[in-house]
């Protein structure tokens, strides 16, 4: 008889074992699967966030460093009139569309306010400096010691509310102001809400300061005298950010940007709630400020799966062979795409590296071009301050003489009200041009010192030498034979020039004493008949001298 107990135990045992075994290794397999998967998902989207954080931050940077252009257009001119504004920004809007304002916001006096008002009324009808009542509406400013208000503002479509607000008048935009005072350079506000916008969105403010000429104070306050005002850009946030993440949102993507240090959120769209949610985090410099910038996403959109669905690999994966076959080639493809990935990161991160120095480049490009004087061609009086405290530095250091000139057209404002401001600038580049043909050595500045006035530093020249250089040049400029009309010294331009020489650098000889000696002997050589070279000389003993004690020095008209 034959029994039915065919099957041995350990047999049994066997094939429990290798049903186990092959259940253990596809689930192995499938969670190594699904890991692998992950990972590759993970490594495109931290590559696509990284790409979209550089151009994010150079949007961002460009868009605020190009103030820097408005800056300077206010430091080259005496007064900015409405319409030179107006047009000088307009290029501006076309370069930058994300800005939503260009923005000139003067110091006004409590006791100026009325002249200001009806100042402006000319060009604006029905100008008044305003502020915000409780329930958003606009009102006329209350009475305080001064203001800041909106006086130019391009373009002015969409940006009317915010005609003459006074910033002074919201306690975030005062301590705006007074940071970027006390900084004297490029600062950006934290979030706020536009006046002239009802909606939730916020913007951000950049501002520079704008200093009087001939001052200087390294401490500055809110309401110091040396202050004109400030330029002004507006940011959407929302505008910037959209026009970076164009196309983005519509695959899912979520976007938190906020301050790292007052941890305030300056923009939020899309919510983070899948379990194949992943968040890509990283810090961007903004001006004075570090904002936090966090992308999430879900994988599944980068081709990561959910391990429910591997059902059907593991229901084929319990034979073992198969598994192991599909393992071994799922493993080998997915080396190979994550070398592939590792590539594309590599290049991703030399373009940054790229961009990175293309904005290093233009940041260089914006310096130069903040102590350049575009009428003349010359170095302006930023780039004139820092090289006189350096050579100064230097003289007294080396023991090597240091001379200075400051030169005046004479009756220049008869020659621009008789031939117009345009050709005044031909005229003033005219000029310009002789002091750089006669100032030429390698460590020689003419800069422009004024509206219509040029200083030219001259290290390691003694008297006779400085004044041999502005007798030249008062000679070339008569030389240039450019006819005036109502001058009061000849039919043609001509210069003053005042010259001092500092033999011996004293400790209480700073730039603002040489520079108030060589106006001095400029003052004398005005006041002695004009087209003249005065000299300052110092008295044998100056040891009476102080910073605001000058009475020693005595003029030589040449």
């Amino acid at each position: 008889m034959i029994s039915l107990k065919s099957t041995h135990p350990l047999q049994d045992k066997i094939v429990v074992a290798t049903a186990v075994s092959g259940i253990v290794i596809t689930l192995l397999f499938c969670w190594g699967l699904y890991l692998s998967n992950r990972d590759l998902a993970t490594g495109e989207f931290n590559w696509e966030a990284s790409r979209l954080l550089v151009l994010l931050s150079n949007n961002i940077n460009k868009s605020i460093n190009s103030l820097h252009y408005l800056s300077t257009f206010y430091d080259s001119s005496e007064e900015v009139t409405y319409e030179e504004f107006q047009e000088y920004t307009k290029s501006f809007s076309t370069l930058h569309p994300e800005v939503k304002a260009w923005e000139w916001v003067p110091l006004v006096r409590g006791a100026t306010r009325d002249k200001h008002e009806q100042k402006i009324s000319k060009n604006i009808i029905g100008y008044k400096i305003t502020e915000m009542d409780s329930n958003r509406n606009l009102i006329l400013a209350n009475k305080r010691p001064f203001y800041y208000p909106v006086t130019f503002i391009h373009p002015q479509a969409g940006n009317t509310n915010a005609m003459g607000f006074d910033l002074n008048s919201s306690d975030s935009r005062r301590q705006f102001i007074e940071k970027t005072i006390a900084r004297n350079a490029l600062t950006i506000s934290t979030r706020v809400r536009l006046v002239q916008e009802d909606s939730e969105s916020y913007s951000v403010l950049a501002a520079i300061p704008v200093l009087k000429r001939n001052t200087y104070s390294p401490l500055l306050k809110i309401d110091s005298p040396q202050i004109l005002g400030l330029v002004v850009c507006v940011i959407r946030i929302d505008d910037i950010i959209d026009k970076t993440f164009l196309g983005n949102f519509a695959r899912g993507v979520s976007l938190s940007v906020s301050q790292k240090h007052d941890r305030v959120t300056m923009y939020k769209k899309g919510e983070a709630n899948n379990f194949n949610q992943h968040s890509f985090n990283e810090d961007i410099r903004v001006a004075n400020q570090i904002w936090n910038v966090t992308i999430s996403s879900d994988l599944s959109r980068y081709g990561a799966r959910n391990f429910y669905e591997l059902t059907v690999p593991f229901i084929f994966g319990i034979f073992l062979s198969i598994c192991l076959s599909g393992y071994l080639f799922m493993l080998r493809s997915s080396r190979k795409r994550i070398l592939s990935i590792n590539t594309r990161l590599s290049q991703e991160i030399k373009k940054r590296n790229q961009y990175e120095q293309e904005l290093i480049k233009t940041n260089l490009q914006l310096k130069k071009l903040s102590k350049y004087d575009p009428v003349m061609k010359i170095a302006n009086r930023h780039a004139f301050n820092d090289y006189l405290r350096s050579e100064l530095k230097r003289a007294k250091r080396t023991g090597f003489p240091l001379s200075l000139l400051i030169a005046d057209i004479d009756n220049f404002k008869a020659y621009n009200d008789t031939y117009g401001h345009v050709i005044g600038d031909h005229c003033l580049a005219l000029v310009a041009g002789v002091f750089k043909e006669n100032a030429n050595r390698p460590a020689d500045l003419p800069a422009r010192y004024g509206g219509e006035e040029i200083a030219v530093i001259l290290p390691e020249t003694f008297e006779e030498g400085a004044k041999m250089v502005a007798e030249n040049i008062r000679n070339a400029v008569s030389t240039l034979s450019i006819p005036h009309e109502k001058s009061d010294v000849a039919t043609v331009v001509t210069i003053s020039i005042g010259v001092i020489t500092v033999t011996k650098v004293e400790s209480y000889m700073s730039d603002e004493w040489i520079i108030q000696s060589a106006d001095k002997a400029l003052y004398e050589a005005k006041h002695s008949g004009k087209n003249k070279v005065s000299v300052a000389t110092l008295d044998d003993n100056p040891d009476g001298l102080t910073h605001n004690n000058v009475t020693a020095i005595g003029f030589q008209s040449k």
